[in-house]
């Protein structure tokens, strides 16, 4: 019993004395909750007072003139809503694509929070060129160099990995004689980008391929081509400049990325006069060509043919290497013994791998206005054969026709 009083009166001292150590264990609790508090906020303090700092990197540090360039800049906080200030950047570089990605993560129990962008940068200049500090949240980056070199110049046996190409098929033609101009573009990898095409002073142009593309192998390498093809006219004789053709985009190849601008040769063109000791007569058209062809066709023959009927004839004129304005009109002229209708011509133009052939139809209602012979006057067409370099005549022979007096016609001694 003497056991079980002690720890009655001891339970009853110890509440006695309760009050008091409630007071010291709430101090207690404050303290140790401060002292928490303090410690979270020390363990936070690196995360973005102590550590807060923006880093620049880039994969290379050294390249030619062209090439592009991948720029890391990198945040170990996150930036809460604020935009990198890049305007600096733009005096030396041209800022093509820009990303920009926030991670957070927990490893072991340490959090880590961080924003970076990546951006791809094309130099504007050769030289040592800076990427000036860079600012954000009040962290700021250190300058980081590049050094960009002069591009590498094209060795007569070696094109490197593109090229562009530039001729024409003749240096000297006839005003208005068809010349071919060709423009193609050689690569290794890929390309995209735009070109800027030639330009043909005082001549008639078509275009007969418009970036057609095929492979070709080069000094042992496979080449990707693209090829634009022109048939030009010349209109005035002189000396012809074809501008040089330029071409600006991006090359990729091996994983390199580079901007290019690569220009073509520029070519030259004599154009000689019309040569007017080659024309048999000084009216005739000058009509340089490679294939000349007169013919017609008769549609509707009476047959007899009386006073009064009528015939329907086309005359076609078939020219490969000029273009359809190029061509000569076809015409005939009322004759005794009939009268000529005609239509409007049509032309059209047929585009071949190797210049423009074109085509003048002619369709002509001929009325016969007198019994008798007739003869549907000769055609013909003098023309300049540019593969023989002679002059000749393309014909369509005349034809005489024996016209009947119209049918019921009065005779001449009724009254």
């Amino acid at each position: 019993m003497v056991n079980a009083i002690k720890s009655t009166q001891t339970g009853i001292q110890l509440q006695s004395m309760s009050k008091p150590c409630s007071r010291f264990n709430k101090r207690s609790v404050r303290r140790l909750t401060s002292f928490m508090l303090l410690f979270m906020i020390l363990l936070m303090m690196p995360l973005w007072v102590f550590a807060q700092s923006l880093t620049v990197s880039s994969d290379r540090q050294t390249i030619e003139m062209g090439d592009i360039i991948t720029l890391t800049i990198k945040a170990d906080f996150q930036t809460r809503g604020s935009q990198l200030d890049l305007d600096s950047l733009k005096d030396q570089f041209e800022i093509l694509s820009l990303q920009k990605s926030n991670q957070i993560s927990i490893i072991n129990g340490q959090f880590n929070s961080n924003a970076q962008w990546k951006m791809t940068l094309f130099p504007k200049q050769e030289g040592e060129l800076i990427v000036p500090p860079l600012r954000i949240d009040g962290a700021e980056s250190q300058p980081y160099k590049i050094k960009v070199l002069p591009a590498q110049k094209k060795s007569a046996t070696s094109m490197g990995n593109y090229f562009l190409e530039s001729s024409l098929n003749k240096q000297q033609v006839y005003v208005q004689e068809e010349v071919l101009y060709s423009l193609k573009l050689y690569f290794l990898g890929t390309l995209q980008g735009s070109i800027r095409p030639p330009m043909f002073d005082h001549s008639l142009t078509v275009t007969l391929k418009d970036q057609a593309a095929y492979g070709k192998r080069v000094n042992g390498k496979n080449y990707t081509v693209y090829e634009w093809l022109y048939a030009v006219y010349p209109q005035q004789s002189g000396e012809l400049v074809i501008t040089a053709p330029v071409f600006s985009g991006i090359h990729q190849y091996h994983n390199r990325q580079k901007g290019i601008q690569e220009v073509a040769e520029i070519q030259t063109l004599n154009v000689l006069p019309e040569p007017v000791h080659l024309k048999p007569n000084p009216n005739d058209s000058w009509l340089p060509a490679k294939s000349l062809r007169l013919s017609e066709t008769n549609q509707n023959q009476p047959t007899p043919i009386r006073v009064g009927d009528s015939l329907t004839r086309t005359l076609i004129l078939e020219v490969t290497g000029l273009r359809a304005s190029q061509l000569p009109s076809l015409s005939m002229a009322n004759q005794a013994g009939f009268k000529v209708y005609s239509d409007q011509p049509v032309t059209t133009e047929n585009i071949l791998d190797d210049g423009v052939q074109s085509l003048q139809q002619l369709k002509q209602t001929i009325i016969f206005t007198q019994a008798g012979q007739v003869t549907l006057p000769e055609q013909h067409i003098v023309w300049f054969n540019t593969q023989t370099q002679k002059v000749q005549t393309a014909t369509i022979k005349a034809r005489t026709l024996t016209v009947l007096p119209e049918l019921n016609a009065p005779s001449s001694g009724n009254s």
